[in-house]
C-alpha cells in the first residue's frame, strides 16, 4: 500500500485551508464542496510534486496547489494513494530550562565522544608500544640464539 503524506503534513495543510476559508468566504463556498476531501487534495499534492520533478517547495507553493484543487473542478491529475516522503518544517519553542538541558546533553555528549577517542588513542599506542616490545624480545631471542649456535653465548651474558 502506498504511504500517504504524513499526518502532520496533512494538519499543516488543512489548519491552512480552514483559516482561509475563514478569511475569504468564496474560497469557503468551495472548501465545502462534499466532492471534495482532504485525502484526495493530498494525493492531488503528491502528484503535482513528483510531477514536476522538483525535490522541494516553499510553503505558498504547496498551499497554493491545496487551494487550486478546492477551487477548480477539474484541478488536474490525481493519483490515488501516492508515495512519498513529506517533509513539514515548523518552529518549535523551548522554554530556557528545555535550552540549558539540551545544552547540558550536547556538551555531555561532546565530553564523552571525546572521551572515547583520547581511550581509543591511549589503547592503539599501548598495543603499539607492546608490539614494539614483542618485536624488541623477538629480535634480542633470535640475537641469543645465534650466538648460542656460534658458541659465543657467554660473550652474550
Amino acid at each position: 500500500m502506498a504511504q500517504k503524506g504524513s499526518e502532520r503534513f496533512k494538519e499543516a495543510i488543512k489548519t491552512y485551508l480552514d483559516a482561509e476559508a475563514e478569511r475569504d468566504p468564496y474560497f469557503a463556498l468551495s472548501y465545502e464542496n462534499p466532492d471534495k476531501s482532504l485525502d484526495e487534495c493530498i494525493d492531488y499534492i503528491l502528484t503535482q510534486v513528483k510531477e514536476s520533478g522538483c525535490a522541494g517547495f516553499d510553503d505558498p507553493e504547496i498551499y497554493g496547489m491545496a487551494v487550486h484543487y478546492y477551487q477548480e473542478e477539474n484541478p488536474g491529475k490525481i493519483t490515488k494513494g501516492i508515495g512519498g516522503q513529506v517533509i513539514v518544517n515548523h518552529h518549535v519553542d523551548l522554554t530556557e530550562e528545555e535550552i540549558a538541558e539540551a545544552k547540558q546533553k550536547a556538551l555531555y555528549k561532546i565530553t564523552q565522544e571525546e572521551l572515547n577517542k583520547q581511550k581509543e588513542k591511549e589503547r592503539k599506542e599501548k598495543e603499539r608500544a607492546k608490539k614494539a616490545e614483542e618485536e624488541r624480545k623477538a629480535k634480542a631471542e633470535e640475537r641469543r640464539k645465534e650466538l648460542e649456535a656460534e658458541g659465543m653465548l657467554s660473550l652474550w651474558n
